[in-house]
């Protein structure tokens, strides 16, 4: 063995061995998929072993490690990987660029990584300019100015830099549930409790089009990224499909058997999902106008869902866990640790191929995930305003701006709250 094969063969020992600590460590997480991954671990162990006695015979010893292509050195101690002593989760060293091509083993560690490290956010602004909750939040496609919907029937206009009211739009005559921009249209929708969705043309700084055809609130809504409409979800369990340019609707689906609490729609299949609180989640066929699929897995109401934006897949969260599912059947690929909260709104950061998922929960805090490793590696927790009852300590929406380093807040206590990221600490 030449001594670059040592070296690699060192590389990949340390790698194993990291990966095998933060698996026991406290701030790994991952308690309930140890003695999964424990049991696959020693699988390459036994394989690295037999692997050196067909290479090596007799010239094996504890001292000289096998050749990097081995899965693990032969007599090595199970009780040398110290499982259950270490307390700290390692310092995950970058992936190399030759760690793909040394064999099928080290193709299986790059697959299931450890954890970039991230800076947290920081608070930075309160905004109290609602006398209601907010609900929700959405940035503009120029990242000057966001906008929010609260309970207190107003839609305002905030800059995003200095937290200034800018504007205030009247028209909703209930909580308005939830406000989004379009990104080919000068045009910001938004629906509310009083049954109807409306279009505002941002230009004039009023309504343009008014979309009813739901018995019961409109909770939530999305808007396909290349054809001029828009899906609603309601209260009644009815999703409607609405072409925007004519104000008619498209489709009325109607097999869910409780309210619409979030809508997806996509450019690929499937176009359109709706998670509801019979907790289901159903894909829908938005030319035929039918069902495509039900996904059941989770075991209390669907509470939000998000999409990623470069992956082909979305998450789902219920009050009980995060569900990752991905492809054109929305195939279930995993969840994320649980964070023993309820979650409320889940949204996504994609920067430098580092996925994180940030959840907005029922008791004021922000959980960040690792969206490779499915690791809760930090939170936050957000505190309510003097004034507000502790039942107030609840985040309804959470949103990143168009760079992803700001993070804004819609909070039950009638703040929002700006947090940046503190690139000076690393978590």
């Amino acid at each position: 063995m030449n001594l670059s094969a040592f070296k690699m063969a060192d590389y990949f020992q340390e790698v194993v061995l990291n990966r095998l600590n933060f698996f026991s460590s406290e701030q790994g997480y991952i308690r309930n998929s140890f003695s999964k991954q424990y049991g696959n671990i020693n699988k390459l162990l036994k394989a690295r072993n037999e692997y050196c006695k067909s290479q090596l015979g007799d010239q094996v010893s504890k001292s000289m490690p096998c050749d990097a292509l081995a899965p693990y050195r032969a007599e090595y101690k199970y009780n040398s990987l110290n499982l259950y002593g270490n307390t700290e989760a390692p310092l995950y060293k970058k992936k190399r660029t030759d760690e793909l091509n040394i064999s099928n083993i080290n193709k299986y560690l790059a697959r299931d990584h450890g954890i970039k490290w991230a800076p947290r956010f920081k608070l930075n602004k309160v905004i109290s300019g609602h006398k209601g909750w907010v609900r929700s939040i959405a940035v503009d496609p120029s990242n000057n100015f966001f906008v929010s919907g609260s309970s207190d029937k107003l839609i305002k206009f905030w800059d995003i830099n200095s937290g200034i009211l800018k504007l205030t739009l009247i028209g909703h005559i209930a909580a308005v549930r939830k406000v989004l921009f379009s990104e080919r249209h000068p045009f910001l929708f938004s629906c509310s409790e009083d049954k109807t969705m409306k279009c505002w043309d941002l230009e004039q700084n009023r309504i343009v089009r008014n979309y009813a055809r739901h018995s019961s609130g409109i909770y939530c809504l999305d808007i396909h990224p290349r054809l001029d409409i828009v899906a609603t979800g309601s209260r009644d369990g009815s999703v409607v499909l609405w072409d925007i340019r004519t104000r008619e609707s498209i489709h009325l689906f109607k097999n869910h058997k409780a309210a619409i609490s979030s809508i997806l729609m996509q450019s690929i299949e499937p176009q359109l999902i709706s998670g509801s609180y019979d907790r289901t989640i159903r894909t829908w066929d938005i030319v035929a106008g039918k069902a495509r699929d039900i996904l059941t897995r989770h075991i209390k109401p669907i509470r939000a869902l998000a999409k990623h934006p470069i992956h082909y897949s979305f998450l789902s969260a219920g009050a009980d866990c995060i569900k990752i599912w991905e492809g054109e059947d929305s195939t279930y690929l995993r969840d994320l640790s649980s964070s023993q909260s309820i979650i409320n709104t889940i949204t996504i950061r994609s920067q430098e191929n580092n996925s994180i998922v940030l959840a907005g929960c029922d008791n004021g805090q922000l959980h960040f995930w690792d969206y490779e490793t499915g690791t809760l590696y930090d939170t936050i927790q957000s505190n309510i305003q003097p004034g507000s009852v502790e039942a107030e300590n609840s985040i309804l929406d959470c949103k990143f701006d168009r760079t992803e380093s700001v993070l804004i807040t819609g909070e039950c206590d009638k703040t929002i709250k700006i947090w940046n990221l503190k690139t000076a600490e690393l978590i």
